[in-house]
């Protein structure tokens, strides 16, 4: 069994070339083409416009869609040609594999016909309508196979007898992987935005919800705040107006009791003296409180503006009158929690090594804004627009503006006045100064119009809808950005650069060949020479510029190092690599240990692209071995010559004994030296495309570092430290003018400022309650009967607080005479009342309701509280509660308590930044301005993270594909639609179909940028890694990025559609060659180069001749046996050397 020859990887390297031109034959076998002259048999091609715009085109196709009889499952497309679908489905699992042989026997085996061209009709219009519609990809790849397998049955001629098209297993192969070619005519993406616009981030209409949310908040505050102190008033009249009432219908009540008694019959008992009355039908006590929020009994009490704001929120849940203020108390309390949410966008400061930085939270688009319709409310029939604009400026006004609504009807309001509001930072809110009607139809309201800012700077307010009281839209005031007329989506920026070659050289020992004379031994006749070696242990070291020791053996056995040429060819190249940096910073990027860099190429196909681009490589490799072979041989020289001496204890003798021979001896000794065969193998291939950005850094430096302030003198602080955000100055806040201006309704609010723990705000008032059973006494000592019972106690009034109101309840048992007409009177502090009871059955009586005593006076410890029930009541049970009200001055003790807290976290806060900011305080003068500084292999992070972004952003954009969406309905209710996979299947295309982290890319100098920021951008210059120095100096980076293996008709795809499609063999018919020309290359099989070249390396090892002249050289293993004249060594198998001794 011969044994494997030794091959040895030398090295690897990688060539970007454009892709080969291809032929008209290749074009037939590899794509398939629609019929051109079955155009009018297509329901979607006949008739269809190629200059139409891209919007038209495609709402015919939709139409055209909307009307199609297409197929619905793959058992349709199945049922459509069964035979046919069978053999595609062979065709494609065997497609890699096919031979001439397994074709023709599946043919005879299954007796398939292709199918005539005009009969494919019904394929291609059904792919068409699945590319329309994206209903269903099973459909879809059916119909490529279907299209596919017939096309292979039409164009298959490898059995005929003079095969033209298909000659071998290859192009066999090649055509069972043809692609199907969408004519251009199809819309590139069949669905866009309407209109295309640009909007905020998610992140900046956030923002400006938050605070057009804030705004309304703010002055629903305001309103409510007048209602509820309004109420508070009216609340202590209805209860005043209420006793005088209670009063009045007990006085006529008693009249009418009296005049009962006098009508009917009085009985005395003669034995007890119990007195009865017969006859006797007493009235009944019919009272009822008045409450503030029914039959609009608040209208006379309150302001009309009140009114009108009371009449617009729903008091449902209302029972009693403080019910309505603890409902205005609520609502206020939840506005101000909205206002408390306000998200600004106000900068925060950073210290990093010794710099002091500002960067925005919120960095919001100029002139983008939220919209929204909100009903007046004083009157709900009424409805304000209202528009928080951002300015790009502070303290913003408008001086003119023309806008008008359009409302469902088609109706339209013009000249609208609107004044402005100053919001946070650089945002305004404008706002209508009267209301408008509502209207009757309902629906949307479109907004639309121009605003002109004092700085002159005319805004157009694209047609926007909103909804009344509706969900508040998200716009941009930018009208630059419609849609686009051309018919073709064009992607800038980003460009195909052509294959990338990955190759190796491998290397193979072929023989082994005589060199140069090394030296020749003459020992004369008669002669004994003899030489002794001594080692004595002993090394002198001769140290050279190249800090090389070489040593010549001059013992009997020599050694051989096989890796002398691959660590020469190795340093070559990272010279090459180190001679390479100049103006311009790089990173290369690596696969399958190869390095590839961002450098120019031309984007194209070329015919002599393959051949030129093998040519270069092969000469690349050549080079790079014979300048490596070079040195070996130098450095062999070298070491034959070296002075460094070795000399050891044990002592050698080698003698040549010529004594007996009768002639002279010659001995002559050659170098033998190694041939190796060396060829180039290409190992893979892959799709380079190539992205150029300007200003990579501009995102980050605005968003990290937005604004560097100068330090001003101040210490530096330890680095990477985020500085506590300087806290709002109290005295610009109206609400913290004094404590008076504190209330239940602010506090919050304005703790939450500063972080601020503040104890409750006290309750306006307070209901505090007792039950007693009563205490039974008798008329006389010696009388069994109870004629009257009494209880008395107190309710203790917590601090702070003193007694308003109270009411009283009770119930009770009777005697069983039915003589009796018990009652119980109840005493709240000065306030008397007796119960309006109702007798049920022989013995029972129940309160109708609650007696409510209006002023019962002002204790402020405790209020006592007393019952009597009288005219033989068995049993009674008694409850009180008594309103308590907060005194001012515990309610002004609590401001003062709140606003102190509320300051002490504010110097709190202070204090935190100072410290922050002035931590590790060096007086000895201020330190060198630095610019950001971070750990290297961070920086290569945070660039690749940057331009692998705006690399994204250029390949979505075009397409109106949104990379960044909320799938949350809440802060963890997962919003599952079909928006999720639609944006998942973009993410994953995004991520997968790139190499991201091998990408290379180069950073260009500052002065291709606008030349009004050469100064800020040449400053960038203090940072110790250079390349990450270049990355804040650039103006435009260049990065070349290879497709991941498999994903190559994917990406192309996607940049002619703005469509992820995952199947195989479908293609785009473009103009640009390049476009099928990639696609043809990647089916290719890879192989090796058909040059392969041979190198001569000398080694130490030496051979002695077997004849002195001539030299017997067929001892030698050689690999060569044949053609000796075009190789560098040739000889037998088996190396011999001399078995007799030479002579003369």
């Amino acid at each position: 069994m011969p044994e494997k020859p030794i091959i040895s990887k030398l090295f690897s390297f990688v060539t970007i070339r454009n892709p080969q031109l291809l032929t008209e034959k290749e074009k037939e076998r590899g794509f398939i083409y629609f019929p051109s002259q079955l155009i009018e048999d297509s329901a979607y091609l006949v008739g269809l416009d190629p200059n139409a715009t891209r919007e038209e085109r495609r709402t015919a196709l939709s139409q055209t869609s909307s009307n199609f009889n297409s197929f619905e499952s793959r058992r349709a497309v199945r049922n459509t040609r069964e035979e046919l679908h069978e053999f595609s489905l062979w065709l494609m699992k065997n497609k890699n594999i096919l031979t001439k042989e397994k074709v023709e026997g599946q043919i005879e085996l299954t007796g398939i016909e292709p199918v005539p061209e005009e009969e494919t009709i019904i394929f291609w219009d059904n792919l068409f309508y699945q590319i329309n519609t994206k209903k269903s990809d099973a459909v879809r790849e059916s119909t490529i196979q279907l299209i596919v397998a017939n096309n292979f049955l039409l164009k298959n001629d490898i059995s005929s007898q003079t095969p033209e098209l298909i000659t071998n297993d290859e192009e066999l192969r090649r055509l069972a992987n043809a692609y199907v070619v969408i004519p251009d005519k199809l819309p590139n993406n069949f669905e866009l935005l309407s209109p295309k616009i640009i909007k905020p981030k998610l992140r900046d209409f956030e923002a400006l919800n938050s605070q057009l949310k804030a705004f309304e908040a703010k002055n629903k505050v305001t309103k409510y705040e007048a209602l509820l102190e309004d109420v508070n008033s009216a609340v202590q009249i209805n209860e005043i107006e209420n006793e005088g009432k209670y009063n009045d219908a007990l006085k006529i009540y008693n009249v009418k009791v009296e005049e009962a008694y006098e009508r009917a019959t009085r009985i005395e008992d003669p034995e007890t003296g119990e007195i009865s009355y017969e006859n006797l039908e007493l009235p009944t006590f019919d009272f009822k409180i008045e409450k503030l929020f029914e039959r609009e009994n608040i209208q006379n009490k309150v302001p009309a503006s009140s009114y009108n704001v009371f009449k617009s929120i729903k008091f449902d849940s209302a029972k009693e009158d403080t019910d309505v203020v603890n409902i205005l108390n609520k609502k206020i309390s939840d506005l101000n929690k909205i206002i408390a949410e306000e998200k600004n966008t106000f900068p925060k400061k950073v210290r990093y090594k010794g710099m002091l930085i500002e960067a925005k939270e919120y960095d919001l688009p100029k002139y983008s804004f939220a919209a929204n319709a909100t009903s007046e409310v004083e009157d709900p029939k009424l409805f304000k627009p209202q528009l928080n604009i951002v300015t790009g400026y502070k303290n913003a006004g408008i001086i003119d503006s023309n806008l008008s609504l359009t409302f469902k009807d088609g109706s339209k309001v013009d000249n609208l006045v609107f004044r402005h509001h100053n919001n946070l930072d650089d945002t305004i809110v404008i706002t209508l100064d009267e209301g408008i009607a509502v209207p009757e139809e309902g629906g949307p309201i479109t907004i639309d119009g121009t605003i002109t800012l004092d700085d002159d700077t005319e805004i157009e307010i694209e047609p926007t809808d909103v909804v009344i009281d509706g969900p508040i839209r998200n716009n941009t005031g930018f009208s630059t950005a419609i849609r686009t007329k051309d018919p073709k989506i064009k992607v800038f920026g980003i460009n195909n650069i052509g294959v990338a070659d990955f190759r190796k050289v491998e290397q193979e020992v072929c023989c082994y060949v005589p060199g140069e004379v090394s030296r020749i031994e003459n020992i004369l006749a008669k002669e004994y020479r003899e030489r002794s070696t001594r080692e004595l242990l002993s090394t002198e070291n001769v140290t050279e510029n190249t800090s090389e020791v070489e040593v010549e053996n001059l013992t009997d056995t020599t050694k051989t190092e096989r890796n002398e040429l691959a660590t020469e060819i190795s340093k070559i190249q990272d010279e090459q690599e180190s001679e390479d940096y100049g103006a311009s910073a790089s990173v290369s990027g690596k696969y399958g240990g190869v390095s590839f860099g961002a450098n120019a190429f031309y984007n194209g196909a070329s015919s002599s692209a393959s051949s030129n681009a093998n040519f270069v490589a092969q000469s690349q490799a050549e080079e790079l071995i014979e300048r490596a072979l070079e040195r070996v041989v130098q450095k062999t020289t070298k070491k034959r010559t070296s002075r460094i001496l070795r000399e050891f204890e044990e002592n050698n003798k080698h003698g040549y004994d010529n004594r007996q021979g009768e002639s002279h001896v010659t001995g002559v000794y050659r170098w033998v030296d190694k041939i190796y065969k060396n060829r180039l193998v290409n190992y893979g291939k892959r799709l380079m495309y190539e992205f150029n950005v300007p200003e990579p850094s501009r995102f980050f430096k605005k968003a990290i570092v937005q604004k560097i302030i100068n330090n001003n003198g101040q210490g530096s602080s330890p680095e990477g430290i985020i500085l506590p955000q300087l806290p709002q100055d109290p005295s610009t806040i109206a609400d913290l003018a004094n404590p008076d201006k504190i209330s239940r309704n602010n506090y919050r609010r304005l703790a939450s400022l500063y972080g601020a723990e503040v104890s409750e705000a006290p309750r306006a008032e307070i209901k505090v309650g007792k039950s007693s059973k009563v205490v039974w006494s008798s008329v006389s000592d010696d009388s069994k009967e109870r004629k009257y019972c009494s209880v008395s106690d107190e309710i203790e009034i917590p601090e702070g607080y003193y007694s308003f109101s109270g009411k009283s309840n009770g119930q009770m048992m009777y005697h069983l005479g039915k003589k009796e007409y018990p009652n119980i009177v109840t005493i709240i502090g000065t306030s008397a009342r007796r119960l309006n009871l109702l007798f049920l059955g022989d013995y029972v009586v129940i309160n109708q309701g609650s007696v409510s005593h209006s002023n019962v006076g002002s204790f402020e410890t405790s209020i006592p509280v007393s019952a009597m029930a009288y005219d033989n009541a068995s049993e009674a049970i008694v409850s009180f509660e008594v309103t308590c009200k907060l005194k001012d001055e515990a309610y002004n003790q609590w401001k003062v308590e709140t606003y102190n807290a509320i300051m002490s976290a504010y110097y709190e806060k202070v204090r935190e930044y100072n410290d922050a900011l002035y931590a590790n305080f060096t007086p000895e003068g201020t330190e060198e301005e630095r610019k950001i500084e971070f750990n290297p292999l961070l920086n290569r992070t945070l660039e690749k993270r940057e331009l692998k972004r705006l690399a994204v952003q250029m390949l979505s954009k075009p397409f109106d594909v949104e990379t960044a969406k909320n799938h949350y309905n809440s802060d963890t209710d997962i919003q599952l639609t079909n928006n999720l996979d639609k944006h998942m299947s973009y993410v994953k295309f995004f991520e997968q179909a790139f190499d991201w982290e091998i990408m290379a890319y180069v950073f260009y100098p500052y002065f291709y940028g606008d030349e009004n920021d050469w100064t800020s951008l040449f400053l960038e210059s203090n940072g110790t890694d250079p390349v990450f120095q270049a990355f804040l100096q650039s103006s435009m980076a260049r990065m070349v990025v290879p497709v991941r293996p498999g994903f190559e008709e994917a990406v192309a795809y996607y940049l002619e559609t703005g469509d992820v499609w995952m199947g195989k063999q479908l293609a785009v018919d473009v103009n640009d060659d390049l476009y099928i020309s990639i696609a043809e290359e990647l089916q290719s099989v890879e192989g090796t180069v058909e040059k392969e070249w041979e190198t001569r390396v000398p080694t130490d090892l030496t051979i002695v001749q077997a004849d002195s002249a001539p030299l017997n050289e067929k001892g030698l293993p050689c690999c060569h046996t044949e053609n000796e004249e075009e190789k560098l060594g040739y000889g037998s198998s088996i190396m011999t050397g001399g078995d007799t001794t030479p002579t003369s």
